[in-house]
């Protein structure tokens, strides 16, 4: 995966996470195929690799699709 591919990933977890869960969650390329998601309030942070990601997208994504939002 490009460094560009991995920012796009990124980006779209953390926006299907506001989308569904409200509040602000980033998402940061790290070195060595690691992705650390940053999230609520207070600042709660996870260190994941893609598969991760790619899963909690899925359910992310589906949520959306069924209005199940909050």
């Amino acid at each position: 995966m490009t460094n560009e591919q991995k920012q796009w990933l990124a980006d779209s977890y953390a926006n299907a996470w506001r989308t569904v869960k409200g509040g602000n969650a980033t998402v940061t390329v790290e070195p060595h195929g690691w992705f650390t998601i940053h999230y609520g309030y207070p600042l709660h942070s996870s260190k994941v690799r893609a598969e991760k990601l790619l899963k909690g997208l899925s359910t992310l994504t589906s949520r959306i699709l069924n209005k199940d939002l909050g």
